[in-house]
């Protein structure tokens, strides 16, 4: 997946070091009985981003800003009203 910034150059900073990303992510789920057990990871490669706005020399905040992010989960869901999940699809 591909995900273009909001962020303007202006409000880019160490704190907001935003920019356009590619992201991959894969998950699965297991169920047994009335328990599902889901897990997931996502990794995601910010493209570099160089700023350099004259109102940022102030702040010291122009630079290179270059990112990258792991995340990941797990979920675990019981139905307590019945023996098996079911699905509508």
């Amino acid at each position: 997946m591909f995900d273009h910034t909001p962020v303007p150059d202006k409000s880019t900073g160490p704190l907001f070091p935003d920019s356009s990303r590619h992201s991959f992510t894969v998950g699965a789920s297991l169920r047994r009985g009335n328990m599902e057990l889901s897990a997931f990871y996502q990794a995601m490669k910010f493209m570099d981003r160089r700023t350099d706005v004259p109102a940022n020399n102030d702040v010291f905040t122009n630079g290179l800003y270059d990112n990258f992010a792991h995340l990941g989960g797990v979920s675990l869901r019981f139905n307590l009203g019945g023996s098996d999940l079911k699905t509508d699809w």
